[in-house]
């Protein structure tokens, strides 16, 4: 296993939540581009995260593991709220894990929007949202945040627009 972190060194412009969401992706292609990975993005933060503070890259990284590329993110708005995504970039489909149900009490809600599946468990404070593209997995963890908006965040990833092939 090979492990990186690498340097943030993207700083905001504003704070709208274009702003907020094009830094938010661009940190997104700038790790897996240094990869040669052009993963989705998202596009949209709901009114929820929007509007609550800026999310700052709070920690990057990429792991090297046996199966797959792992490229991690964690991203906080300095009011309680934080995200983190994972993803896990697998030499092929037949090599994604398959997506379970953590226990028979685990609460499960999927949905498919704009052409992605998503299954998230929420939790108290806490929601994990998972949907797959091709042979990658996103994993995207929230703290402080509700079930619909980590689903409507999830909901607005799409390909990067990285020329990375």
């Amino acid at each position: 296993m090979t492990t990186e972190t690498t340097a943030i060194d993207k700083q905001s412009n504003g704070t709208s939540p274009s702003e907020m969401i094009a830094y938010i992706g661009e940190t997104i292609e700038q790790l897996c581009g240094e990869y040669g990975f052009a993963p989705l993005v998202p596009t949209e933060l709901p009114p929820e995260m929007a509007f609550n503070g800026f999310f700052k890259a709070d920690e990057i990284h990429y792991e090297k593991m046996q199966d797959s590329e792992d490229f991690y993110f964690t991203f906080s708005n300095g009011n309680e709220q934080q995200f983190s995504l994972a993803i896990e970039k697998y030499q092929s489909h037949d090599d994604l894990p398959e997506i379970l149900i953590p226990s028979d009490n685990q609460e499960c809600i999927e949905v498919t929007e704009n052409g992605i599946h998503v299954y998230a468990f929420p939790s108290r404070n806490r929601v994990t949202a998972i949907f797959t593209d091709g042979s990658c997995s996103y994993t995207l963890n929230g703290y402080n945040i509700s079930a619909d908006a980590m689903m409507k965040l999830a909901y607005s990833f799409v390909p990067s627009e990285s020329d990375i092939k």
